[in-house]
């Protein structure tokens, strides 16, 4: 029975260790890789290197050819991970929910917005309803 019960603690802790990194390209050079609070948007350069351009829980995100639209929270988790992290672009903004988006043809980052700016912003950049965040 003791080994019964060793065996079962032992599988739980072999499966709780493992979670699944997710590493997807999203067009442009642009990167998606980590999980949970560790996610992090990359921008990918040819002659070698990487930028972070958002790091922390990124919740849910759309792209196409133009454009990565990201729906980002801030926990205190994420903020004692990354609070002083060097790039302090990537952490600004007081909000715990924050929207983004990515212009992928001049590299242009804008955010953190609010909800309604958010849509404001989409409206303004012409971006199709077909790329839509769940949230």
């Amino acid at each position: 029975m003791k080994t019964v019960y060793y065996f079962i603690l032992q599988l739980i802790f072999f499966l709780g260790g493992c979670t699944e990194t997710l590493d997807r390209n999203l067009g442009g050079n642009y990167l998606l890789t980590g999980y949970g609070i560790n996610t992090e948007i990359l921008k990918h350069y040819d002659g070698g290197g990487d930028d972070e351009i958002l790091l922390g829980e990124i919740v849910d995100y759309s792209y196409n050819d133009n454009y990565i639209l990201v729906y980002r929270e801030i926990s205190d988790k994420v903020m004692q991970q990354f609070g002083d992290h060097s790039n302090s672009e990537i952490m600004r903004g007081g909000d715990s929910i924050q929207y983004w988006i990515i212009e992928k043809q001049n590299d242009n980052l804008i955010g953190p917005l609010k909800r309604n700016e958010y849509l404001l912003k989409r409206k303004e950049l012409n971006i199709p309803n077909s790329l839509q965040l769940v949230k």
